[in-house]
């Protein structure tokens, strides 16, 4: 089953998005909803207006007579010049769930593509800042809206995030923040933390100079402080072969580090090498891989649970980190 659903402005006009149009298969279901409080989400820009956004919800199985009950769910977050249509398109999400839940008689997660921006070109790294609480409206606006209109499990067993590069991070992050809205995260080529710039760059642009609120919102900073994990895993995908090349943004490092530090919490995680360079290939092919285990780990109906694969990435820092991730890995958390 498809739907479309709209953010509305300030206004409560009804804002237009092409991703219904993509789904040509007969089988899915379409119609229009709205997502309450997604005011949370923007602030006002210079002329006065809230910016509006989308996303995407994606099932297969439900029937048509009606919903079933307690359906896993997957947030898809994109990167940072993204709408929630690239994952869809470019990272070619409907024809992996479509074949996947095909071959297993109509079973799979619904996968929601939330817009973490408002607007396209608006960075907010999935975090509350100067940018828009976007952490807000992933956590208390889509996950509630999903449980209550479309029937899906409340239990964090059954819930969770998986994202391309900036999406990756948010993933990581979301979950590691909120382990009692969610269980499982993708981390596809994603940064060490949320990243615009520098560690003070970002801590000046996501957070109006607020080193505590960074700090809040640092993946690091986080499990160092957070108690220990239950239940709690994650797939780390990177690109492959001539590692640093193909991580110039250091993802590599930032990967290991994170899942590192995650298992001394009882995070259970692995860093999974995919052939390709940081594009939407290598995430389209990232997110083929892990869907199975993935589906398994939420309780997708008739999946049988697989275990992580092991670590194809040695713990070693990219030869090619960028400057920011240079200055997040070197700068220690406040």
């Amino acid at each position: 089953m498809l739907v479309r659903f709209n953010k509305l402005n300030a206004s409560t006009t009804k804002s237009s998005f092409p991703c219904g149009g993509m789904f040509r298969n007969l089988r899915t279901r379409r119609s229009t909803v709205t997502v309450d409080g997604v005011r949370r989400l923007f602030r006002a820009n210079p002329g006065g207006r809230l910016e509006s956004g989308n996303a995407c919800v994606l099932r297969s199985s439900w029937p048509v007579s009606g919903l079933p009950g307690w359906p896993d769910a997957m947030m898809m977050i994109g990167a940072e010049i993204n709408t929630p249509a690239d994952w869809l398109r470019a990272g070619n999400a409907v024809n992996t769930a479509d074949a996947f839940a095909a071959a297993r008689g109509g079973n799979a997660p619904v996968l929601v593509f939330a817009d973490s921006g408002g607007a396209f070109g608006n960075d907010t790294e999935c975090v509350n800042g100067s940018r828009g609480n976007a952490a807000d409206h992933l956590t208390k606006d889509i996950v509630p809206f999903m449980i209550s209109k479309f029937g899906v499990s409340p239990d964090p067993s059954h819930w969770g995030v998986a994202g391309f590069s900036t999406g990756g991070t948010c993933a990581v992050d979301l979950t590691v923040m909120h382990p009692d809205l969610f269980s499982v995260f993708i981390d596809i080529s994603g940064d060490l933390g949320p990243n615009s710039g520098t560690k003070a760059q970002t801590v000046a642009r996501l957070f109006g100079g607020n080193a505590a609120a960074w700090a809040a919102f640092d993946p690091t900073t986080v499990i160092t402080r957070h108690g220990p994990y239950h239940g709690v895993s994650g797939w780390f995908a990177i690109a492959g072969a001539d590692i640093g090349a193909r991580n110039p943004g250091g993802q590599d490092a930032a990967a290991n580090s994170l899942c590192a530090l995650g298992r001394t919490k009882g995070i259970v995680c692995a860093v999974v090498a995919q052939p390709g360079k940081h594009d939407w290939s290598l995430a389209a092919n990232a997110f083929a891989a892990a869907l199975p285990w993935l589906a398994g780990r939420l309780g997708a109906p008739g999946v049988p649970q697989v275990r992580l694969p092991e670590s194809t990435s040695a713990p070693v820092p990219s030869a090619y980190p960028s400057p920011a991730t240079a200055a997040l890995i070197a700068t220690p958390s406040p």
